[in-house]
Protein backbone atom coordinates (compact mmCIF):
# COMPACT_ATOMS: atom_id res chain seq x y z
CA UNK A 1 0.00 0.00 0.00
CA UNK A 2 1.08 3.38 -0.81
CA UNK A 3 1.60 5.95 2.22
CA UNK A 4 0.83 9.82 0.81
CA UNK A 5 2.52 11.98 3.35
CA UNK A 6 0.96 15.54 3.71
CA UNK A 7 3.35 18.01 4.06
CA UNK A 8 3.13 21.41 5.89
CA UNK A 9 4.45 23.90 3.81
CA UNK A 10 6.28 26.70 5.32
CA UNK A 11 5.89 30.00 4.24
CA UNK A 12 7.35 33.29 4.91
CA UNK A 13 5.32 36.69 6.05
CA UNK A 14 3.93 38.48 2.88
CA UNK A 15 6.13 41.67 1.74
CA UNK A 16 3.18 43.00 0.13
CA UNK A 17 1.08 43.36 3.27
CA UNK A 18 2.94 47.00 3.67
CA UNK A 19 0.49 48.10 0.39
CA UNK A 20 -2.47 48.52 3.17
CA UNK A 21 -1.22 51.75 4.30
CA UNK A 22 -4.49 51.81 6.45
CA UNK A 23 -4.21 48.59 8.02
CA UNK A 24 -4.35 49.10 12.44
CA UNK A 25 -4.18 45.70 13.35
CA UNK A 26 -1.83 42.48 12.01
CA UNK A 27 -2.26 39.28 14.00
CA UNK A 28 -0.70 36.63 13.10
CA UNK A 29 -0.20 34.55 15.93
CA UNK A 30 0.36 30.77 15.77
CA UNK A 31 1.07 30.16 12.13
CA UNK A 32 3.83 28.52 10.92
CA UNK A 33 5.88 31.46 9.32
CA UNK A 34 9.36 31.48 8.99
CA UNK A 35 12.22 33.65 7.94
CA UNK A 36 12.47 37.19 8.54
CA UNK A 37 10.00 40.09 9.41
CA UNK A 38 9.15 41.72 5.91
CA UNK A 39 11.15 45.25 6.22
CA UNK A 40 7.93 46.46 4.16
CA UNK A 41 5.46 46.23 7.12
CA UNK A 42 7.23 49.30 8.26
CA UNK A 43 5.73 50.93 5.41
CA UNK A 44 1.98 50.59 7.82
CA UNK A 45 2.19 53.89 8.83
CA UNK A 46 -1.31 53.82 11.08
CA UNK A 47 -0.28 50.22 12.58
CA UNK A 48 -1.24 50.36 16.22
CA UNK A 49 -1.29 46.27 17.46
CA UNK A 50 0.91 44.01 16.33
CA UNK A 51 1.14 40.74 17.23
CA UNK A 52 3.18 37.73 15.68
CA UNK A 53 3.41 35.54 18.60
CA UNK A 54 4.50 31.74 18.22
CA UNK A 55 5.89 31.62 15.12
CA UNK A 56 9.71 30.69 13.69
CA UNK A 57 10.31 33.83 12.96
CA UNK A 58 14.11 34.37 12.72
CA UNK A 59 16.74 37.55 12.27
CA UNK A 60 15.66 40.74 13.75
CA UNK A 61 13.05 43.03 13.79
CA UNK A 62 13.38 45.83 11.03
CA UNK A 63 14.11 49.17 12.09
CA UNK A 64 10.90 50.74 10.03
CA UNK A 65 9.00 48.31 12.40
CA UNK A 66 10.49 50.38 15.33
CA UNK A 67 9.76 53.81 13.53
CA UNK A 68 5.15 53.27 13.65
CA UNK A 69 4.48 55.40 16.28
CA UNK A 70 1.23 54.39 16.52
CA UNK A 71 1.86 50.93 17.65
CA UNK A 72 0.42 50.48 21.30
CA UNK A 73 0.80 47.09 21.29
CA UNK A 74 3.85 45.06 20.23
CA UNK A 75 4.48 41.70 20.53
CA UNK A 76 7.06 38.88 18.96
CA UNK A 77 7.15 36.26 22.09
CA UNK A 78 8.26 32.81 20.99
CA UNK A 79 10.10 33.11 17.94
CA UNK A 80 13.91 33.01 17.05
CA UNK A 81 14.30 36.90 16.69
CA UNK A 82 17.65 38.01 17.54
CA UNK A 83 19.44 41.46 17.41
CA UNK A 84 19.33 44.34 19.95
CA UNK A 85 16.18 46.23 21.09
CA UNK A 86 16.88 49.80 19.98
CA UNK A 87 18.17 52.52 22.47
CA UNK A 88 15.73 54.76 21.42
CA UNK A 89 12.65 52.64 21.32
CA UNK A 90 10.96 54.34 23.67
CA UNK A 91 10.99 57.76 21.82
CA UNK A 92 10.01 56.16 18.13
CA UNK A 93 7.41 54.06 19.91
CA UNK A 94 5.79 56.44 22.61
CA UNK A 95 2.05 55.43 22.89
CA UNK A 96 3.71 51.49 23.77
CA UNK A 97 1.41 49.72 26.57
CA UNK A 98 2.49 45.99 26.02
CA UNK A 99 6.31 45.06 24.63
CA UNK A 100 7.16 42.43 24.76
CA UNK A 101 9.07 39.58 23.13
CA UNK A 102 9.76 36.73 25.54
CA UNK A 103 11.06 33.34 24.13
CA UNK A 104 13.88 34.61 21.85
CA UNK A 105 16.97 35.38 21.54
CA UNK A 106 17.27 39.10 21.52
CA UNK A 107 20.81 40.13 23.46
CA UNK A 108 22.22 43.57 24.39
CA UNK A 109 20.90 46.11 27.19
CA UNK A 110 17.76 46.55 28.10
CA UNK A 111 16.90 50.31 26.65
CA UNK A 112 16.69 53.61 28.54
CA UNK A 113 14.48 55.34 26.75
CA UNK A 114 11.59 53.14 27.22
CA UNK A 115 10.76 55.14 30.57
CA UNK A 116 9.44 57.83 27.46
CA UNK A 117 6.87 55.64 27.05
CA UNK A 118 4.47 57.23 29.44
CA UNK A 119 1.57 54.59 28.84
CA UNK A 120 3.55 51.32 29.30
CA UNK A 121 1.86 48.56 31.57
CA UNK A 122 3.68 45.59 30.37
CA UNK A 123 7.34 44.89 29.91
CA UNK A 124 7.70 41.04 29.18
CA UNK A 125 11.06 40.07 27.44
CA UNK A 126 11.42 36.46 29.50
CA UNK A 127 14.03 33.87 28.11
CA UNK A 128 16.33 36.21 26.31
CA UNK A 129 20.07 37.08 26.52
CA UNK A 130 19.53 40.75 27.80
CA UNK A 131 22.58 42.09 29.51
CA UNK A 132 23.41 45.12 31.26
CA UNK A 133 21.19 45.86 34.78
CA UNK A 134 17.50 46.92 35.63
CA UNK A 135 17.27 50.65 34.00
CA UNK A 136 15.89 51.75 37.51
CA UNK A 137 14.31 55.06 35.22
CA UNK A 138 11.56 52.68 34.29
CA UNK A 139 10.08 53.49 38.07
CA UNK A 140 8.82 56.40 36.41
CA UNK A 141 6.04 54.83 34.68
CA UNK A 142 3.58 54.56 37.57
CA UNK A 143 0.93 52.03 34.80
CA UNK A 144 3.56 49.76 34.83
CA UNK A 145 2.22 46.67 36.26
CA UNK A 146 4.27 43.48 34.63
CA UNK A 147 7.66 43.24 34.16
CA UNK A 148 9.59 40.13 33.59
CA UNK A 149 13.23 39.64 32.88
CA UNK A 150 13.16 35.68 33.85
CA UNK A 151 15.94 33.95 32.73
CA UNK A 152 18.33 36.71 30.79
CA UNK A 153 21.86 37.70 31.91
CA UNK A 154 21.05 40.92 33.77
CA UNK A 155 23.74 40.06 36.66
CA UNK A 156 26.62 39.04 34.17
CA UNK A 157 27.98 42.73 33.29
CA UNK A 158 30.32 43.53 36.65
CA UNK A 159 28.53 47.01 36.42
CA UNK A 160 25.09 46.11 36.87
CA UNK A 161 24.77 44.36 40.64
CA UNK A 162 21.61 44.58 41.71
CA UNK A 163 19.35 47.06 40.37
CA UNK A 164 17.57 47.29 43.82
CA UNK A 165 20.85 48.58 45.37
CA UNK A 166 20.52 51.60 42.64
CA UNK A 167 17.14 51.39 44.03
CA UNK A 168 17.59 51.80 47.23
CA UNK A 169 19.35 55.33 46.86
CA UNK A 170 16.57 56.06 44.32
CA UNK A 171 13.77 54.97 45.98
CA UNK A 172 11.21 58.27 45.90
CA UNK A 173 11.33 57.63 41.92
CA UNK A 174 10.42 54.65 41.81
CA UNK A 175 6.28 54.77 42.00
CA UNK A 176 4.83 51.72 39.85
CA UNK A 177 1.98 51.52 42.16
CA UNK A 178 0.33 49.19 40.20
CA UNK A 179 3.19 46.95 39.93
CA UNK A 180 1.91 42.84 40.17
CA UNK A 181 4.59 40.95 38.98
CA UNK A 182 8.09 41.10 39.22
CA UNK A 183 10.18 38.62 37.37
CA UNK A 184 13.94 38.14 37.56
CA UNK A 185 14.74 34.85 37.78
CA UNK A 186 17.66 32.83 36.76
CA UNK A 187 20.04 36.24 36.07
CA UNK A 188 22.85 35.95 38.12
CA UNK A 189 21.81 39.15 39.66
CA UNK A 190 23.56 39.75 43.95
CA UNK A 191 23.00 41.97 46.42
CA UNK A 192 20.10 42.08 49.59
CA UNK A 193 16.37 42.20 48.78
CA UNK A 194 15.77 45.33 50.71
CA UNK A 195 13.09 46.94 52.79
CA UNK A 196 11.80 49.13 49.60
CA UNK A 197 10.38 45.91 48.16
CA UNK A 198 7.68 46.86 50.58
CA UNK A 199 6.54 49.52 48.67
CA UNK A 200 5.17 47.57 46.06
CA UNK A 201 1.70 46.73 47.95
CA UNK A 202 -0.07 45.66 44.62
CA UNK A 203 2.63 43.31 44.00
CA UNK A 204 0.86 39.54 43.49
CA UNK A 205 3.96 37.67 41.69
CA UNK A 206 7.89 37.89 43.18
CA UNK A 207 9.94 35.59 41.38
CA UNK A 208 13.67 35.59 42.11
CA UNK A 209 14.73 32.12 42.01
CA UNK A 210 18.20 31.20 40.84
CA UNK A 211 19.82 34.17 41.64
CA UNK A 212 23.35 35.04 44.01
CA UNK A 213 20.91 37.17 46.56
CA UNK A 214 22.42 36.99 50.19
CA UNK A 215 21.64 38.37 53.31
CA UNK A 216 18.14 38.18 55.15
CA UNK A 217 14.49 37.89 53.92
CA UNK A 218 13.02 41.58 54.52
CA UNK A 219 10.48 41.58 56.55
CA UNK A 220 9.12 44.66 54.99
CA UNK A 221 7.78 41.57 52.38
CA UNK A 222 5.18 41.03 55.03
CA UNK A 223 3.83 44.63 53.11
CA UNK A 224 2.47 42.72 50.34
CA UNK A 225 -0.61 41.82 51.27
CA UNK A 226 -1.85 40.75 47.53
CA UNK A 227 1.20 38.42 47.54
CA UNK A 228 0.29 35.04 45.78
CA UNK A 229 3.53 33.63 44.79
CA UNK A 230 6.78 33.89 46.62
CA UNK A 231 9.94 32.00 44.89
CA UNK A 232 13.46 32.88 46.22
CA UNK A 233 14.70 29.67 45.45
CA UNK A 234 18.25 28.48 44.87
CA UNK A 235 19.97 31.72 46.36
CA UNK A 236 22.00 32.66 49.13
CA UNK A 237 19.52 33.89 51.58
CA UNK A 238 20.03 33.05 55.06
CA UNK A 239 18.66 33.98 58.96
CA UNK A 240 15.36 33.02 60.15
CA UNK A 241 11.83 33.41 57.88
CA UNK A 242 10.38 36.52 58.71
CA UNK A 243 7.04 35.88 60.81
CA UNK A 244 5.54 39.10 58.96
CA UNK A 245 4.71 36.66 55.78
CA UNK A 246 1.82 35.95 58.23
CA UNK A 247 0.60 39.12 56.52
CA UNK A 248 0.54 37.83 53.32
CA UNK A 249 -2.90 36.57 53.33
CA UNK A 250 -3.40 35.74 49.65
CA UNK A 251 -0.22 33.68 49.08
CA UNK A 252 -0.42 30.36 47.09
CA UNK A 253 2.96 29.17 46.52
CA UNK A 254 6.21 29.71 48.64
CA UNK A 255 9.42 28.15 47.57
CA UNK A 256 12.87 29.05 49.39
CA UNK A 257 14.21 26.07 48.59
CA UNK A 258 18.02 25.58 48.26
CA UNK A 259 19.37 29.03 50.67
CA UNK A 260 20.55 28.61 53.91
CA UNK A 261 17.51 29.64 56.30
CA UNK A 262 17.46 28.91 59.69
CA UNK A 263 16.14 28.45 62.85
CA UNK A 264 12.40 27.45 63.39
CA UNK A 265 9.73 27.80 61.05
CA UNK A 266 7.57 30.78 62.54
CA UNK A 267 4.35 29.85 64.17
CA UNK A 268 2.66 32.70 62.80
CA UNK A 269 3.69 32.17 59.15
CA UNK A 270 1.22 28.96 59.51
CA UNK A 271 -1.70 31.02 61.04
CA UNK A 272 -1.01 29.60 65.09
CA UNK A 273 -2.18 33.22 66.39
CA UNK A 274 -5.77 32.83 66.43
CA UNK A 275 -6.55 36.36 64.69
CA UNK A 276 -4.19 35.48 61.71
CA UNK A 277 -5.79 32.10 60.91
CA UNK A 278 -6.82 32.69 57.86
CA UNK A 279 -4.04 34.82 56.86
CA UNK A 280 -2.77 31.70 54.74
CA UNK A 281 -5.82 30.14 54.30
CA UNK A 282 -5.40 30.43 50.58
CA UNK A 283 -1.89 28.39 50.87
CA UNK A 284 -1.26 25.46 48.55
CA UNK A 285 2.30 24.91 48.13
CA UNK A 286 4.88 25.17 51.12
CA UNK A 287 8.50 24.54 50.02
CA UNK A 288 11.23 24.79 51.82
CA UNK A 289 13.91 22.33 51.11
CA UNK A 290 17.33 22.22 52.08
CA UNK A 291 17.58 25.35 54.36
CA UNK A 292 18.71 24.59 57.92
CA UNK A 293 15.59 24.81 59.59
CA UNK A 294 15.02 23.47 63.34
CA UNK A 295 12.45 22.38 65.98
CA UNK A 296 9.09 20.46 65.18
CA UNK A 297 6.29 20.54 62.30
CA UNK A 298 4.15 23.80 64.02
CA UNK A 299 0.82 21.88 64.98
CA UNK A 300 -0.89 25.11 63.44
CA UNK A 301 -0.25 24.00 60.02
CA UNK A 302 -2.86 22.24 60.27
CA UNK A 303 -4.99 25.06 59.54
CA UNK A 304 -3.97 25.01 56.07
CA UNK A 305 -6.92 23.28 54.77
CA UNK A 306 -6.22 23.97 51.17
CA UNK A 307 -2.40 22.51 51.35
CA UNK A 308 -1.73 20.40 48.29
CA UNK A 309 2.24 20.28 48.65
CA UNK A 310 4.38 20.57 51.48
CA UNK A 311 8.28 20.20 51.19
CA UNK A 312 10.69 20.23 54.12
CA UNK A 313 13.12 17.65 53.29
CA UNK A 314 17.24 18.09 54.43
CA UNK A 315 16.68 20.22 56.94
CA UNK A 316 17.28 19.70 60.81
CA UNK A 317 13.55 19.11 62.01
CA UNK A 318 13.19 16.77 64.51
CA UNK A 319 10.34 15.44 67.01
CA UNK A 320 7.31 13.67 65.78
CA UNK A 321 6.17 13.79 62.55
CA UNK A 322 2.13 14.94 63.62
CA UNK A 323 -0.18 12.55 62.91
CA UNK A 324 -3.02 15.88 61.72
CA UNK A 325 -1.07 15.66 58.06
CA UNK A 326 -2.99 12.84 57.50
CA UNK A 327 -5.88 14.50 58.45
CA UNK A 328 -5.10 17.08 55.59
CA UNK A 329 -7.72 15.81 52.93
CA UNK A 330 -6.32 18.97 50.06
CA UNK A 331 -2.45 17.33 51.28
CA UNK A 332 -1.26 15.14 48.07
CA UNK A 333 2.39 15.39 48.52
CA UNK A 334 4.68 15.61 51.54
CA UNK A 335 8.53 15.44 51.13
CA UNK A 336 10.02 14.96 54.90
CA UNK A 337 13.21 12.97 54.02
CA UNK A 338 16.71 14.18 55.90
CA UNK A 339 15.95 15.45 59.05
CA UNK A 340 15.80 14.32 62.56
CA UNK A 341 12.05 12.58 62.72
CA UNK A 342 11.41 10.20 64.54
CA UNK A 343 8.20 7.90 66.01
CA UNK A 344 5.67 5.82 63.87
CA UNK A 345 4.08 7.41 60.84
CA UNK A 346 0.59 7.90 60.24
CA UNK A 347 -1.43 5.75 57.79
CA UNK A 348 -3.84 7.98 57.37
CA UNK A 349 -4.60 10.66 53.96
CA UNK A 350 -1.41 10.87 52.36
CA UNK A 351 0.48 8.54 54.15
CA UNK A 352 -1.72 5.74 52.76
CA UNK A 353 -0.15 6.40 49.07
CA UNK A 354 3.51 5.51 49.21
CA UNK A 355 4.35 7.01 45.91
CA UNK A 356 2.92 10.52 47.36
CA UNK A 357 5.50 10.46 50.68
CA UNK A 358 9.31 10.48 51.04
CA UNK A 359 10.38 9.78 54.80
CA UNK A 360 13.85 8.65 54.01
CA UNK A 361 17.01 9.39 56.21
CA UNK A 362 14.68 10.03 59.59
CA UNK A 363 14.30 7.29 62.58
Amino acid sequence: MIKRHLMVQRRSIPAWIGNFSSLTALLLIRNNFYGSVPYDLGRLSSLRFLELYANQLSGSVPDSIFNISSIYYFTVTQNHLQGQLPPDVGLTLPNLEIFAGGVNEFSGPIPVSLSNATKLEVIDFAENRLTGGFPTNLGKLQGLYRINFDENRLGQDAYSGFFFDTWNHSDRNWKPDQLDTLGLEENNLTGSVPDVIGKLQHLQGLSLNANRFSGQISSTIGNLTSLTSLLMEDNRLEGSIPPSLVNCRSLLVMNLTGNNLSGTIPKEVAGDIPSTLSSCASLETLLMEGNLLQGTIPESLGNLKGIVEIDLSRNNLSGRIPEFLGKLSSLKILHLSYNHFEGEVSRQGVFANASAISVLGND
